[in-house]
């Protein structure tokens, strides 16, 4: 019984404790994180399995989902809750339109939940910096970003 499994990019590999591209150096925004993991393992839910990787899009994330991510036991736990927090970098780096971004997070729920038997959370995105300069833009974000998945996942 595998629980809770945070899926996605840098925030989740974060949590785990590792940071891709500060391998040498210590991250300071890592600064809490074991005694978070320690708080964790000590609870109800016991701690959760991290899938992220630095850099991630929605499209690297469904990829390493289909290609070996996903254990066969974790695809027949009927208990295992996937929390899908992946398309920030999608927004920022690929410079995707939240409505191209949407679709693609809503391709990796639907992939979950057709390929294991668990629920699937999508965690809401954390705006990007262009977006928390601009009020008005990060409005339109937050209607557009979550307006689709939610709809379709309903």
């Amino acid at each position: 019984d595998t629980g809770l499994v945070l899926i996605g990019d840098s925030f989740v590999e974060r949590l785990r404790g590792t940071a891709l591209y500060n391998r040498h150096a210590k991250d300071p925004r890592l600064y809490g994180i074991l005694e978070l993991r320690k708080r964790w393992a000590t609870g109800s839910f016991g701690l959760p399995l991290f899938l992220g990787a630095s850099a991630d899009t929605s499209a690297h994330l469904l990829w390493r989902l289909q290609n070996g991510e996903l254990t066969a036991a974790m695809r027949r736990d009927r208990g295992i809750i996937f929390a899908l927090m992946i398309g920030t970098n999608d927004l920022g780096d690929d410079c995707r339109s939240v409505e191209r971004v949407a679709h693609s997070i809503l391709g990796v729920a639907t992939y979950l939940l057709e390929s294991t038997l668990g629920k699937v959370l999508v965690v809401g995105l954390l705006p990007r910096c262009r977006l928390l300069c601009n009020p008005e833009a990060l409005s339109h974000h937050a209607c557009t970003m979550h307006a689709p998945c939610i709809r379709s996942l309903t």
